[in-house]
């Protein structure tokens, strides 16, 4: 029986918009994209990579005042993970 070949694409910086379920390598930022499908509408997300692993993380019912780009807030009240994105907070599948 034949191996199954996984295929990751790459790219310089972040990435267009991907298919759901795809994968994709950014060599200039060193991480790595997940096209993710959630009612509907596909974004991309972070799912490893350099610095992905450091990213601050607030636990709190509000959100922070002064957060930097790609920050991550918990929220204590519905439990949803938000991520700084663009000068938005945006709902992120965890």
């Amino acid at each position: 029986m034949q191996q199954p070949t996984l295929r990751i694409r790459r790219g310089n910086g972040t990435p267009p918009l991907l298919s759901d379920g795809e994968l994709l390598y950014d060599k200039q930022n060193k991480n790595f994209y997940l096209g993710v499908e959630k009612q509907g509408v596909t974004t991309n997300v972070i799912i490893a990579g350099e610095g992905t692993f450091a990213k601050k993380t607030h636990y709190n019912a509000t959100p922070p005042t002064s957060p930097l780009e790609s920050d991550r807030w918990i929220d204590t009240t519905t439990f949803r993970v938000y991520e700084f994105l663009g000068g938005a907070w945006v709902e992120t599948v965890s």
